[in-house]
């Protein structure tokens, strides 16, 4: 992209994260019009009128936006409608930004929603397929974003997301042992030796060799997860939570923890 291009991105990203903010601090009813509609609209075959490819992936922007600055407030109120629109743009074969979005805003009511819920989360089923889809996405920041946003959750709700293993940690092997993106690698190496519980001690690969073998519920990824691998990532250092969060959701405003840092543009 050119200069121009940059520009108007940053401007996009800009006004997505002040309506975020604006939006929490509307009338309960009046954020819902505006969620509806934005969430409506991410539809590629809306019909005659729809937005074009742009305008469809500031929508997935806007509305992604208010899911990573607001995640509990979008849980409590606008769930239902926020996750269908998102999952929509997760299914954008022609914005590579909303998908992205999409994978960004996923992973943060997912998030959300494990921390309040436990591993009784209603909405990690539905979920962790979809991120597990994006993880296998062609486009290289999807697969990105969708590692870092996965390796955020798995660090902060590893018990919650380990009921539902198979659904994803499959595709978090491809890319731990074969993307061509090092930073893809990275996030879904830490991503995996989290949510397998590995660590750097005589039994530290317990947990995983169970859940590996024939018959146990990530065992699709014992191809990609070898022995050779499951000791390479037993190897990483340690890291905190509050360090893989800041490093895997993406730069698109400031999550509710850090609410008065903004950082713009990727």
């Amino acid at each position: 992209a050119g200069t121009g291009d940059a520009a108007g991105d940053g401007e996009r990203d800009a006004a997505a994260l002040a309506l975020a903010h604006v939006a929490a601090w509307l009338p309960d009813d009046t954020r819902a019009s505006l969620i509806d509609r934005l969430a409506h609209e991410l539809s590629p075959d809306a019909g005659p009128g729809g937005l074009d490819a742009r305008g469809r992936e500031a929508r997935a922007i806007a509305l992604a936006a208010s899911a990573r600055t607001r995640p509990e407030l979008i849980l409590a109120t606008h769930a239902s409608v926020t996750l269908n629109g998102l999952v929509r743009a997760a299914k954008d074969e022609a914005c590579v930004s909303s998908r992205v979005a999409a994978a960004r805003g996923l992973a943060s009511i997912a998030r959300a929603s494990a921390l309040q819920n436990g591993a009784s989360c209603p909405y990690l089923p539905k979920l962790l397929p979809v991120l597990g889809r994006l993880l296998r996405d062609e486009s290289v920041d999807v697969r990105v974003a969708t590692a870092g946003a996965t390796h955020a959750l798995c660090v902060s709700s590893r018990d919650a997301v380990g009921a539902h293993l198979g659904a994803f940690v499959p595709q978090l092997a491809d890319v731990a042992v074969g993307d061509r993106s090092k930073d893809a690698r990275y996030y879904a190496d830490r991503a995996i030796r989290s949510v397998l519980r590995i660590m750097d001690a005589p039994d530290g690969l317990t947990f995983a060799q169970s859940v590996l073998k024939a018959g146990g519920c990530a065992s699709a990824a014992r191809g990609k997860l070898t022995d050779v691998v499951l000791r390479r990532l037993q190897g990483l250092p340690d890291e905190e939570e509050e360090e893989a969060s800041k490093a895997a959701m993406g730069s698109l405003g400031a999550d509710e923890e850090d609410d008065d840092e903004v950082v713009l543009g990727d």
